[in-house]
């Protein structure tokens, strides 16, 4: 409720960046903002994560905020996934329903689109996935993907152009500063299989996010041959 408050006393036009669930803005009555968000293979995005957590900046950083901080080992920043995942670490564990995570990851994508209610925590479940598809068609104006960058800033200027006129040009002049920052991790074959395993109804959702921005863009397709 504070948030939503917060979020409407903006000023028009104002652009908010978190890295936060969906909020029924309806259920107080308020003006919902123009929502747009982006999925990444949900895979990939445990192991980015992984490694993001174990940079020398994150060490750094993370010794560095209080004497009360959990601290890790250096074993631990020296850790790969493969042997996290091989070795029963309960951090690269992924397990249906399961709701405390042993470090914070973002295993559960659906969860931001699904909201804050608490049947929405449970990880990769029938549930949580059902309500995100939902709101994704319903109050999202555009859930692009990480992989498919041009077709998804191909549809945002289209259904959001106040905020990404001419987007597609200015992602491909900078194109090679994000690619940097975007590194993929070699991880073995069998480990990845392992963790998909754990993971079907996440890739369900992702599956269903990209279907639903491909018929976004076949859509326009139709309307400029219409034209």
């Amino acid at each position: 409720m504070i948030e939503t408050q917060w979020v409407s006393q903006l000023e028009k036009g104002t652009v908010y960046i978190a890295r936060g669930n969906w909020m029924n803005f309806d259920e107080y009555q308020i003006e919902k903002p123009i929502y747009i968000s982006l999925v990444r293979d949900p895979v990939d995005r445990i192991i980015h994560n992984f490694y993001e957590q174990r940079t020398t900046k994150k060490k750094a950083i993370s010794r560095s905020i209080d004497a009360n901080y959990p601290q890790q080992s250096n074993e631990w920043y020296k850790q790969s996934f493969n042997d996290c995942v091989r070795s029963g670490n309960p951090e690269c564990q992924y397990i249906k329903y399961s709701v405390v995570d042993r470090v914070p990851d973002f295993r559960r994508q659906s969860l931001f689109f699904c909201g804050n209610h608490v049947d929405c925590l449970p990880f990769n479940t029938p549930h949580a996935v059902q309500v995100a598809k939902r709101n994704v068609e319903v109050e999202y104006a555009v859930v692009g993907t990480w992989e498919q960058a041009n077709l998804t800033l191909t549809v945002l200027e289209k259904y959001v152009p106040r905020y990404f006129n001419h987007a597609r040009f200015l992602y491909n002049l900078h194109k090679l500063s994000y690619s940097k920052r975007y590194r993929r991790y070699a991880v073995d074959a069998d480990v990845l299989a392992m963790v998909r395993r754990n993971f079907t109804l996440e890739y369900d959702f992702y599956y269903f996010c990209k279907q639903h921005l491909y018929k976004q863009y076949l859509a326009l397709q139709m309307e400029d041959n219409l034209n």
